[in-house]
């Protein structure tokens, strides 16, 4: 398992894309990422797609989320203003990544059935960790119904519960 992070201030998403890429693959190498997660600031979402569009086309096989976002921390620094791009990139041999969308629309009820749960978070149950990234405006976890099956399963999202 090796994990990498890389950022940039460019201005031009193509140019940041690049530098971010260049990067990674300094201290990654040639084999590509299996994970890839990318936070964006800066005027716009078409900064965001553009600078997504760029590392997709960079990273074609990697499991790939980006987050628009107002300000982006980096391995040296937390840039509260204007633009950048900050990445974090993972290989992980042997390691299933087996994303999902979680919306409040998909999890507006209680989840009550193994099957049920399994078809609104293929590849959960049984891992070991799961990450979960959440938009704090869109899914509130106050109210969220994750918390009803967290209870009863907790085992599933948490790699420290019972150890």
């Amino acid at each position: 398992m090796k994990w990498a992070s890389a950022s940039s201030r460019l201005d031009l998403p193509a140019a940041a894309a690049s530098e971010v890429a260049r990067e990674l693959r300094a201290q990654l190498g040639d084999a590509p990422p299996d994970l890839l997660l990318a936070f964006v600031s800066g005027p716009g979402p078409a900064r965001t797609s553009a600078t997504a569009d760029m590392l997709r086309a960079e990273y074609p096989a990697a499991t790939f989320a980006v987050a628009s976002s107002r300000g982006v921390v980096t391995s040296e620094h937390e840039i509260e203003q204007g633009v950048a791009v900050s990445v974090i990139a993972a290989r992980l041999p042997g390691v299933g990544v087996k994303p999902f969308l979680l919306t409040q629309d998909v999890w507006a009820e209680p989840v009550d059935s193994e099957t049920d749960f399994d078809l609104r978070a293929p590849g959960v149950r049984g891992a070991e960790l799961v990450l979960l990234v959440g938009d704090p405006f869109s899914l509130q976890p106050e109210s969220n119904p994750l918390k009803r099956w967290y209870g009863k399963a907790r085992r599933l999202f948490d790699p420290m519960y019972g150890r």
